[in-house]
C-alpha cells in the first residue's frame, strides 16, 4: 500500500513540474525560456509588425519590422529583454529596442507628417502572469522614441502604458490582444503634443 501510494505521489508531481514547465507564449510574453524560439506578426492600429524572439537562460533577444501606416513610417529594430523578478508565475522583465527608421511623409492621416529618416529607440518594462493554461496576462510601460538624423526633423517621444492577454491556441500556436494609449510630443510641428494610442492583434508560433 505504502509503495502504491508512493508511487502515485511521484507521478503527480512529475504530471505538475511538466504542466509547470510546458513553454508558453510566441508573442509577447515573458522572456522565453532558454532554447526557445518564436516568430510572430501583429496588424492593427496604427502599425504592422513581424518578428522573431530567441530564448537564453533569462534573457532573450530577437528583431522586429514594420510599418506605420498612418506615416507610411518604416522602421527596424534589434530587441533584448532580461529578467528582473521572478515569483512563481509572475516575470517582470527590462525591454530595450533599438534601430532606425525611414518616414515616407505621408500627410493622408498625419497632416503634419514629414519626410526623414534616424533611430528608433524603446526602452519599457513588462510584468507577465501566467494563469492555467491557456491564458497570460500581460501590463507594460514603454517609452518610443524617434531621432531624426537631421537637427530640422521632428523629434518624437512618447509613453505608452497598456496591457492585454496572450492565448494558447495549442502548444505551438497563440493570439495576442492588446493595447495601449499615453501621451505623444514632437518637435518642429504645430501640434507639439498628442494623444497616442495602439489597439493590435497579434499571432505567433513557437518553433521550440
Amino acid at each position: 500500500m505504502t509503495v502504491t501510494t508512493l508511487a502515485l505521489a511521484v507521478l503527480l508531481a512529475s504530471t505538475t513540474s511538466q504542466a509547470t514547465d510546458t513553454p508558453f507564449g510566441a508573442v509577447a510574453c515573458a522572456p522565453l525560456e532558454r532554447g526557445g524560439y518564436a516568430v510572430y506578426g501583429a496588424a492593427g492600429y496604427p502599425e504592422l509588425r513581424v518578428g522573431f524572439r530567441q530564448g537564453f537562460q533569462g534573457f532573450e533577444v530577437g528583431a522586429e519590422a514594420g510599418l506605420g501606416y498612418l506615416s507610411m513610417d518604416f522602421f527596424a529594430t534589434a530587441a533584448g529583454r532580461r529578467t528582473l523578478l521572478q515569483r512563481g508565475a509572475m516575470n517582470l522583465a527590462l525591454d530595450a529596442k533599438l534601430g532606425g527608421f525611414v518616414d515616407a511623409g505621408s500627410r493622408w492621416a498625419v497632416s503634419d507628417n514629414r519626410s526623414e529618416a534616424g533611430l528608433r529607440v524603446e526602452i519599457g518594462s513588462s510584468l507577465t502572469y501566467k494563469t492555467h493554461w491557456p491564458l497570460s496576462w500581460l501590463a507594460f510601460v514603454k517609452v518610443p522614441a524617434e531621432i531624426p538624423f537631421t537637427s530640422e526633423g521632428s523629434v518624437r517621444v512618447a509613453g505608452l502604458l497598456g496591457g492585454g492577454a496572450e492565448i494558447a491556441l495549442s502548444n505551438e500556436y497563440f493570439l495576442l490582444l492588446n493595447g495601449a494609449f499615453g501621451p505623444d510630443f514632437r518637435t518642429h510641428v504645430p501640434q507639439s503634443a498628442r494623444l497616442s494610442v495602439e489597439a493590435m492583434l497579434g499571432f505567433g508560433y513557437r518553433v521550440f
